[in-house]
């Protein structure tokens, strides 16, 4: 990720993007695992795919390689989702965005 995120995250909760940031920063592979399956989604000829169904995949990676020390808050679904679809416009309505209900 090559940007601050808080620019694509302007729909999330504050806090939750304040402590995204903070996850990112110490755990920037893990985007790099989000991405890379969401390519072999696409490359699979997924045009639509949940971005929570991804965190669970990568949770179960590290438990096959016996790390699984990572406690990935679901609620960073939606920060990775919505900064990889900015990144990459050919995610753009692969996931599903859904706006802030509340402040």
């Amino acid at each position: 990720m090559t940007i601050d995120p808080r620019f694509v995250l302007s729909d999330v909760n504050p806090g939750v993007v304040d402590a995204f940031v903070d996850y990112h920063r110490d755990n920037p592979h893990l985007y790099d695992a989000f991405k890379r399956y969401s390519y072999e989604l696409k490359r699979a000829g997924r045009s639509h795919f949940g971005a929570k169904a991804i965190m669970e995949r990568i949770r179960y990676e590290s438990a096959l390689a016996g790390n699984d020390e990572y406690k990935i808050n679901n609620s960073y679904a939606s920060c990775y989702a919505r900064v990889l679809a900015w990144e990459d416009p050919v995610f753009s309505g692969f996931f599903e965005m859904r706006t802030r209900r509340a402040a």
